[in-house]
């Protein structure tokens, strides 16, 4: 992997971490202010047993089914989106302590079952910057470079 790849590598990885961030705000946000509905105006099934009921005012209820979507579907992508994120962050994450010349052993000590990484992604991420796992750690050349003067 060259310098440059790497310093890719690490600056997309930043970015990515800045990215994750106000997802998780807007996904917890969404809760929060579905939370307060619900305190408000009874759970979705309440509302739609409600909306179901010939007895009941189907516009008061539509109208609170219709908010109790908005509200679901809000929800709904930014935990898509952050999950993504997250997965797309991890496996960026692996390549680049690998890059530095860490052991998958180092890198992730326990793994749960079936929440091990993939390593068809890891493998994608691997040449779209590069990486040879022979090559040495890009912090060690530029150092080495500095010492000979070749920088």
């Amino acid at each position: 992997m060259t310098r440059k790849n790497y310093l890719q590598l690490k600056a997309d990885l930043k970015d990515l971490a800045s990215k994750i961030r106000p997802v998780k705000i807007e996904y917890n946000q969404s809760q929060k202010e579905y939370s307060l509905f619900q305190n408000q105006n009874g759970s979705y099934r309440t509302i739609v047993e409600g909306y179901v009921n010939p007895k009941m005012d189907k516009g008061y209820f539509s109208d609170l089914r219709q908010k109790c979507i908005v509200f679901m579907n809000r929800i709904n992508n930014s935990l898509n989106s952050k999950l993504k994120m997250k997965h797309d962050y991890r496996h960026l994450h692996i390549v680049y302590c690998l890059a530095r010349g860490r052991t998958m052993e180092q890198i992730e000590q326990k793994v749960r079952e079936g929440n091990e990484p993939s390593k068809q992604q890891i493998k994608s991420i691997k040449e779209k910057y590069g990486f040879d796992q022979s090559d040495p750690d890009p912090m060690i050349l530029e150092d080495n470079l500095l010492a000979i003067g070749a920088l």
